[in-house]
Parts: structure tokens; sequence; C-alpha cells
């Protein structure tokens, strides 16, 4: 087994970091010619690691899932849920091109499949426990979850819902449809 050279893992790392900045900046449709220049590389270097940009969103929504894996794996108490979504939140609010990435790439790839059983994967355990600790209506779903985050992520980060006092507010109006009546 050939081992990956630490410089080209290195190269990745700071690829997806600055396309996800620049995304956020620019949109997802930016040039990927600005992302290599604004991450300090060549056009062939980005080329080598990802050959179109449905591959390099792939890979930032891999990055993503990522995130979300390790805080939820954090969330054993019945209250998981809810601090899943608060974070999500937060994580829209600094990553706002995130739902863009799913628009523009196919959805029946099977990569977008994948990601998608990672997803349910992901939260719901969360679900479940909100669930039956009796916090979340009875007939909330997973798909009730996907669209609240997607809520999520069509709010533009420049508008005042960003900014702390507001995130709260829109939590907490968010969660209260959520909570079992």
């Amino acid at each position: 087994m050939q081992s990956i050279r630490k410089d080209v893992v290195r190269n990745r790392a700071e690829l997806l970091a600055t396309a996800e900045a620049v995304m956020a900046d620019h949109g997802v449709l930016v040039g990927l010619s600005v992302i290599a220049r604004a991450a300090g590389v060549g056009q062939g270097t980005l080329y080598r690691h990802f050959p179109d940009r449905q591959t390099l969103l792939l890979a930032l929504i891999d990055r993503t899932l990522k995130r979300l894996e390790v805080f939820a794996s954090a969330q054993q108490g019945v209250n998981g849920l809810f601090l899943f979504l608060r974070f999500c939140a937060n994580h829209a609010r600094e990553h706002a091109a995130l739902a863009d990435y799913r628009r523009v790439v196919d959805e029946g790839h099977q990569d977008m499949k994948a990601a998608r059983d990672r997803f349910v994967a992901i939260v719901e355990p969360l679900l479940h426990r909100a669930v039956e600790a009796g916090l979340c209506r009875p007939d909330l779903t997973i798909n009730d979850i996907e669209a609240v985050l997607c809520m999520f992520n069509a709010l533009s980060p420049d508008a005042s819902w960003a900014e702390a006092p507001s995130l709260d507010r829109v939590l907490e109006l968010v969660t209260g449809g959520l909570q079992r009546r």
C-alpha cells in the first residue's frame, strides 16, 4: 500500500479550507482558478485533487458531514438534538455556501446518496432520543429535521438573524415547533 505524501494531504486540506472560504464570499460558482490562486497553488494542483467542481463540492460536503459526525457523537443526552440544531445554525451562519453545494451537485450522484445516508445516521439517534424522552413531537421525522436545516442554510449570513440575539430567537421559534405539545 502506497502512503500519501504529507504535502499532498496538506495541499488538499488547504484547498478545501480555501474553497470553503472563497465560496462563502463569492458563491459556489466562483471560478476554480480563483480558489487555486487564493490557496497559493497552481490550477494543476487543484485539478489533481478535484478534477471538476462537483468533485470539489462533494469533498466539501464530506468535510461538513465529518464535522456533524464529531459534534453529534459527543451528544449523548436527550437534549442532543437541540444542541445539534444550534450547532447547525451556527455552521450555516459561518459557511453560507453550504446550502448551495447541494443545489449544484447532481442529487442522483452515488456520493450524494451516500451523503444523505450518512446524514440520516448522524441525526436519527439524536431524534430518537429526543422523541423517546418526550422532548419532541412523536410525529417528528428525519425529513422534518432536514427541512429545518435547509431553512437555516437558506438564511443570509448578512441578515440580522446571524447576530447572536437573533439567532437565539430563530432557534427558539424552530425548536418550539419541534417540541411536544
